[in-house]
């Protein structure tokens, strides 16, 4: 192992030779090592177990969100790691911020969704793309999904979200729209809505305040994993 990890474990960490380490590669397996030769730069593992855990093929939750701006950013996708979301598309609506530079986007955020899943546990990253606009989302659609149920998180909706969830919704996937701090434009709404089977997709609100972008998405995503686990 080299590079930043292999620096994390003997400086950080403090690893001593014949001391056990975990290892993931955040596509479900896992391994049981021994530390051998330790340096700055580089060190040995010797993997004594090794387990693999199986992919989630339904229940997956995936979050279309406005990406808020700098640190609330990279805060929300590691919150979100830590919670469970199988999936993360940061979408450009009309009122989404200006974005910087998004070269390296998905780099920067992996390695963010990395040091959570590390500190949870979590075997599997989520999976995230780079910033696409609504329309080239709904375009490309979602490979994986098969049979999907869509909540939007609305401003203007009086439902709350956990009161119009189908207790049995882990056996599809869930897309939640989160959008910019200002919601959606009509126009966004009407597109959404038209995309999918109208039994498919609701508007739904997660408290009668205003919350900020990444607030309901953590919010949404926390209310779906844990309903989702404590049937699991």
């Amino acid at each position: 192992m080299t590079g930043p990890e292999a620096r994390h474990l003997s400086t950080v960490m403090r690893v001593k030779q014949g001391d056990p380490v975990e290892v993931f590669d955040g596509r479900g397996r896992l391994g049981v090592a021994v530390a051998e030769n330790i340096s700055k730069r580089s060190v040995t593992l010797n993997v004594t177990e090794e387990t693999l855990e199986a992919p989630r093929s339904v229940g997956r939750v995936i979050l279309a969100v406005s990406p808020p701006k700098g640190n609330r950013w990279d805060w929300l996708a590691s919150k979100v790691t830590e919670i469970g979301v199988d999936y993360i598309y940061p979408v450009l609506f009309e009122r989404s911020v200006r974005q910087g530079n998004a070269k390296n986007f998905i780099e920067k955020t992996t390695a963010v969704t990395v040091a959570a899943a590390k500190q949870c546990k979590r075997l599997y990253l989520p999976k995230i793309s780079q910033p696409v606009r609504l329309e080239q989302f709904l375009a490309d659609g979602i490979n994986e999904a098969s049979s999907l149920k869509v909540a939007l998180m609305s401003l203007s909706e009086d439902t709350i979200f956990i009161d119009r969830l189908d207790p049995n919704w882990q056996k599809e996937d869930i897309v939640i729209f989160v959008g910019p701090e200002g919601g959606f434009t009509e126009e966004e709404e009407i597109l959404i809505k038209r995309h999918y089977p109208a039994g498919d997709c609701f508007s739904v609100s997660i408290t009668k305040n205003v919350l900020r972008t990444e607030t309901a998405a953590l919010s949404a995503s926390a209310i779906l994993c844990s309903k989702r686990n404590s049937c699991e």
